[in-house]
């Protein structure tokens, strides 16, 4: 803050200097401050400009009581005014700039600080979560579904989660997508999947659109968990109710 002090006070000087040599051109040289404080601005918020203004305040005010700068040209009531207003032009757009980009970084650690604590929720969930564009390209993977199938979230994100279902299912996947597109809303579809010992089990998914400000679909997120003992016991009560039955 005291650097971009320093600097404001710098640049009113030499808006002081050049003044003091000509006044043909004081529109420009009384703003040589502006570049400073727009810095001081961005970087430092509204505390760290009000230091800077007041720094280029008490400059100029020091300069014209020393009959120095552009506002000694005039009657004493005239130059207190000029002054005043030179001071107020600069001082109240760059304070609503500063006010505005404190607000912008606020809201900008809040969705940070959400996005944090919703990463965290997912991590620590057991079952598998992931985000995928429409054209089943993976966005997000959490830690379970990683460890499901033994590849890490790197190795997964970019790549399109049809790879990891038998070649016979994925028309069906992508039917169950094409009909959440068109449709958009909450859907289930339970379907095979490929493990990395090379067995296959089953998944049941409950995948939820994401939509844009248009109300087009960008995105899907999806929840999952294995029910490959269940299918396996259906299975096993079909064969029996078939067999008691022949």
């Amino acid at each position: 803050v005291f650097g971009s002090c320093r600097l404001s006070h710098c640049g009113a000087f030499l808006a002081h200097e050049w003044a003091s040599r000509g006044t043909h051109a004081l529109p420009v040289q009384l703003y040589a401050p502006l570049p400073f404080l727009l810095w001081a601005a961005a970087r430092f918020g509204v505390g760290g400009l009000a230091l800077c203004l007041l720094a280029v305040a008490v400059h100029s005010i020091s300069e014209t009581i020393d009959g120095h700068g552009p506002y000694v040209s005039q009657t004493p009531a005239e130059n207190v005014i000029a002054l005043q207003t030179s001071l107020a032009v600069l001082s109240v757009p760059l304070v609503f700039l500063a006010a505005v980009i404190a607000e912008r970084r606020k809201k900008d650690v809040a969705l940070q600080r959400s996005e944090e604590r919703y990463r965290s929720v997912v991590e620590d969930q057991t079952e598998l979560v992931c985000r995928y564009l429409p054209d089943t390209t993976l966005s997000f993977v959490n830690g379970a579904y990683a460890r499901y199938f033994g590849r890490s979230p790197r190795e997964l994100v970019g790549n399109s989660f049809l790879t990891l279902i038998p070649e016979e299912q994925r028309e069906l996947a992508k039917g169950h997508l094409r009909a959440l597109i068109e449709n958009p809303g909450v859907g289930s579809q339970e379907h095979e999947v490929l493990t990395p010992s090379g067995d296959v089990h089953w998944q049941h998914w409950v995948d939820r659109p994401i939509l844009n400000q248009e109300g087009r679909v960008v995105e899907f997120q999806g929840v999952g968990r294995d029910i490959t003992d269940r299918k396996r016991a259906e299975s096993r009560l079909r064969l029996q109710y078939t067999v008691t039955h022949i």
